[in-house]
């Protein structure tokens, strides 16, 4: 089957978050952020099997490490099989940052909004294109006026206090749209 690579790019130069563990947890942490990439293989019943991870701490200077799955049968209290469990958890952080910031907020709701104010803008209410993105545009900047305000506040924002990368937000914002296009 065909292979498939998911890379967390976005995440470069982004550092520990933690300024804000203080209070959600009580106490002082740091909320790691690791570089992750994954290859997937796809079966041919259409399942997405991870097999090959890397990991990679650039902020603390840790060399990047492979990770591959442990061979079949390996018992679950298997020293390589939990490496693997924790392998796969640190990919799946890393790629919940990338993904609510970059793929749906910065994505879905920053590109919608740009097109939905560009559209009020510059074309007259019984203008057919308007007509037909009025429904997918209707609340578009209301709700991202709103969403800012929650989870982009510096220090109160939601991301600040439950996405690892803490108050770097800004920092995943820049390198994402960056390499952002629409070309095909």
């Amino acid at each position: 089957g065909p292979l498939f690579e998911v890379t967390t790019d976005g995440l470069i130069g982004v550092k520990h978050g933690g300024n804000q563990s203080l209070k959600v947890t009580g106490t002082k942490q740091t909320w790691y952020v690791t570089l992750a990439d994954c290859l997937l293989y796809q079966t041919t019943n259409g399942r997405m099997i991870p097999v090959l991870i890397r990991l990679e701490n650039r902020n603390d200077e840790i060399p990047q490490t492979w990770w591959t799955p442990p061979k079949p049968g390996t018992d679950k209290e298997d020293p390589e099989y939990l490496k693997w469990l924790l392998a796969k958890m640190y990919f799946r952080s890393s790629d919940l940052n990338r993904y609510s910031l970059c793929a749906h907020f910065a994505r879905a709701h920053g590109g919608g909004e740009s097109f939905g104010v560009a559209a009020y803008r510059n074309l007259p209410n019984a203008h057919p294109i308007l007509r037909l993105l009025q429904p997918h545009i209707q609340g578009i900047v209301p709700v991202n006026v709103q969403a800012r305000v929650i989870f982009m506040h510096p220090e109160e924002g939601g991301f600040s206090m439950f996405l690892g990368v803490g108050d770097e937000t800004r920092k995943v914002f820049d390198n994402y749209y960056k390499q952002f296009c629409y070309e095909g």
